[in-house]
């Protein structure tokens, strides 16, 4: 089975299906997977207009396995999307004007997206951030850019932003610095 999807664009379709316009900024190849993606979002209603159809890089794919106990692994191959650079951010300053909220997620460059986070900020609007796939090395003072933190598993991505501390204590410095 093949679909389009990851984080970004999921969190887009969902926000389309509840009724709210919905705009997404990325990278997409040009390439089969890129059109396939493209064409879920707009019958999605998601307006594309700032997916930038790039001619050097594949669009990113991830294949996942499930087990028997459904537990799943997933292989990333990332493509297009990896290639998000401050153009792009300056696309998403222009793009999302009237924007309420910015749903972010961390399969574009963790550089790129504090970028998002902090642009969007001085513009009024809130950052929602999927802190996945966490990385070990997340910056502490990209929390206080954040207004809404969803991780997907447990509190164990908190916990090894923290340093490894314990995830009630990685929970309870997040909620301080709001």
């Amino acid at each position: 089975m093949t679909a389009g999807g990851g984080k970004g664009a999921n969190q887009a379709v969902a926000a389309a299906r509840l009724g709210i316009p919905t705009k997404i900024v990325g990278r997409v190849g040009n390439d089969s997977f890129g059109q396939q993606l493209l064409t879920s979002l707009q019958t999605a209603n998601v307006d594309t207009t700032g997916v930038v159809v790039d001619e050097n890089i594949h669009t990113g794919v991830a294949v996942i396995a499930v087990d028997a106990r459904g537990e799943n692994s997933i292989i990333v191959v990332p493509g297009a999307n990896h290639s998000i650079n401050n153009t792009d951010v300056e696309r998403l300053r222009n793009l999302l004007s009237d924007a309420t909220a910015l749903l972010l997620q961390l399969e574009i460059p963790l550089e790129f997206a504090m970028s998002a986070a902090k642009v969007v900020q001085k513009m009024g609007v809130k950052v929602i951030l999927d802190p996945a796939p966490m990385p070990v090395n997340f910056p502490n003072d990209f929390y206080g850019l954040i207004d809404i933190i969803t991780p997907n598993e447990s509190p164990r991505y908190l916990s090894e932003a923290n340093g490894g501390h314990n995830p009630d204590t990685s929970i309870h410095i997040v909620l301080l610095r709001y």
